[in-house]
């Protein structure tokens, strides 16, 4: 059984690409299935941190297409055998929905057709349209590099802060210190007003 992080504590997140040969493919059915042959190479895919300080770590899938043609990405890889370039989207990690806000204060998650439907995921969203703020169902890899501020949900807790991501194990992203993203910190104040209004119902 898996054990439940410190809802308030960052998590550390690879976002782990797919390629032609196979190696690990687009895993948007592994949450489907509960430890399969396929989900267990991504387990071994988390980036190494030291759980007694405080940090959790995660693998984001991805998907090489994504039903959005307003979206354009420079994220890619050549396919020599098709002479095509297959550009990646990050979807959601093993055990969580995983959510970026742009440096311009645009959320971004990936479509909900794409995922399984979390509680603390459409709540955010529920959050998010009641504050105005713009969101996008699809979250381009090559965005991660330039971030205002990422974070994963799950049914453990609210928003875990993510506090450095890679690609591939290659280090993309690292959250300013000296301060909490202002989106962030206002979709969770929502967010909390909105379970406090659900529970006296």
């Amino acid at each position: 059984m898996l054990s439940s992080p410190p809802t308030d504590s960052e998590v550390v997140v690879n976002v782990v690409l797919g390629n032609e040969a196979g190696r690990l493919g687009d895993y948007v059915g592994v949450k489907r299935c509960s430890w399969t042959l396929d989900r267990k190479p991504l387990e071994g895919m988390k980036i190494v941190v030291n759980p007694e300080d405080g940090i959790g770590s995660e693998v984001v899938m991805t998907m090489s297409s994504v039903d959005d043609s307003s979206v354009s990405v420079d994220e890619s890889s050549f396919d020599e055998s098709s002479n095509t370039r297959r550009e990646y989207y990050a979807l959601e990690g093993l055990v969580s929905n995983f959510f970026v806000i742009t440096p311009s204060g645009v959320l971004l998650t990936a479509p909900s057709s794409s995922v399984l439907q979390g509680y603390k995921r459409s709540v955010f969203l529920a959050a998010a349209s009641d504050l105005n703020i713009p969101v996008r169902y699809a979250v381009p890899v090559s965005c991660l590099s330039e971030v205002g501020c990422a974070f994963t949900t799950s049914s453990w807790g609210g928003g875990r802060e993510v506090r450095d991501i890679y690609v591939d194990g290659e280090h993309r992203w690292s959250k300013v210190e000296g301060g909490e993203n202002e989106v962030f910190r206002m979709l969770k104040e929502r967010v909390k007003e909105i379970e406090e209004e659900n529970e006296e119902v």
